[in-house]
């Protein structure tokens, strides 16, 4: 996959309709992500004692088609969790072909694909008309959009970074 942003922000919208309309009657967040990661034929699950390559954050392992596993840190918030698995999904989604066989993703470095799944978990999360309509309404209270978002702070930063209106 490209760099291009724009391609990625629009499958992140793509992807989040689809979440949204599959799984209508969640309000939470979280829920909402655990359903569709189910639905896309994988789980989510939290380790005490991460790998070296988890350090950082949660990391993605995947088997095979429609068969992965995401691990998230035990000790981080429900808000961080859901940057993560977005992230991880957006490793699965912009990254992997089945051709690959196993592979595994983890948050290590600033590298293009890095970059790209954080982009990817920005815009599913935070969708940009949403977003924009959101940060007016709220004055551009970053912890105002946090909560309206169910995500972290320092997400609502990087979206801000992303989306210059």
């Amino acid at each position: 996959m490209e760099k291009n942003f724009d391609i990625i922000e629009q499958i992140a919208s793509d992807v989040r309709k689809e979440c949204d309309r599959l799984f209508v009657n969640e309000q939470n967040l979280t829920k909402k992500l655990l359903c569709l990661v189910n639905q896309l034929g994988g789980r989510v699950v939290g380790t005490s004692e991460p790998e070296y390559f988890e350090i950082n954050g949660g990391s993605l392992r995947i088997k095979g088609a429609r068969d992965f596993c995401i691990k998230l840190p035990m000790d981080t918030s429900p808000l961080r969790d859901n940057f993560t698995i977005a992230h991880e999904l957006g490793h699965y989604l912009l990254h992997y072909k089945p051709e690959f066989g196993e592979r595994i993703y983890a948050r290590y470095g600033q590298t293009l694909q890095e970059i790209q799944a954080n982009r990817f978990a920005a815009a599913f999360l935070m969708p940009k008309e949403e977003f924009i309509q959101a940060k007016k309404e709220l004055n551009g209270s970053i912890s105002r959009l946090a909560a309206k978002f169910q995500v972290s702070t320092d997400a609502v930063k990087e979206r801000m970074d992303y989306i210059r209106d």
